[in-house]
């Protein structure tokens, strides 16, 4: 058995709006695709795992459709938290994973261990008095191009298409539904 351990600085973006946490979380899941995504998603690439590659991005075209992310899941903080606290009151807090698994596949071939963070998740949560919501994100430009192991160099395709692409995609994404 083996450790290693790799250090690394990651940035975190936060954004505020007025907006209450129900429109910014329905315009992102329609920015997302939720609607489709949610039921098509996983279908699409288990049923197809074994089949042409070509069909299978086809698919994933169709389901992507315009949209530079498209919805994966949610997992909402505040209701596991009130079963914990009994505090009925609390903020609404959600993490949404979203991803493009064709923009994925770019990363992924020219390195695995980008995948430890994609898809890419979305924090959503509700000002304590219900004024306004925060979103906030970690920057796949600093979170994606990390060396797997200790020494390792991180190749310079990946760099650019989690700076240029990435993290361009995500910020406009955000800017969507604030």
């Amino acid at each position: 058995m083996s450790k290693s351990v790799v250090e690394y600085t990651n940035r975190r973006i936060t954004r505020h709006t007025t907006l209450p946490f129900d429109e910014v979380a329905a315009r992102l899941e329609t920015a997302v695709n939720k609607s489709a995504a949610s039921a098509q998603l996983f279908t699409i690439v288990k049923r197809n795992a074994e089949g042409p590659k070509e069909e299978i991005e086809q698919k994933l075209k169709n389901l992507i459709d315009g949209h530079e992310f498209i919805y994966f899941a949610q997992v909402e903080h505040h209701a596991l938290l009130r079963i914990v606290t009994d505090n009925p009151s609390l903020p609404r807090a959600t993490v949404y994973t979203v991803g493009n698994p064709l923009l994925g596949q770019l990363l992924f071939r020219k390195d695995l261990w980008t995948g430890f963070n994609a898809p890419l998740k979305i924090y959503l949560v509700e000002d304590a008095d219900g004024r306004g919501t925060t979103v906030t994100y970690d920057d796949p430009a600093t979170n994606m191009p990390v060396p797997s192991s200790p020494g390792q160099v991180v190749d310079e395709e990946v760099k650019r298409i989690a700076v240029e692409i990435v993290s361009t995609k995500v910020e406009r994404l955000v800017s969507l539904v604030v």
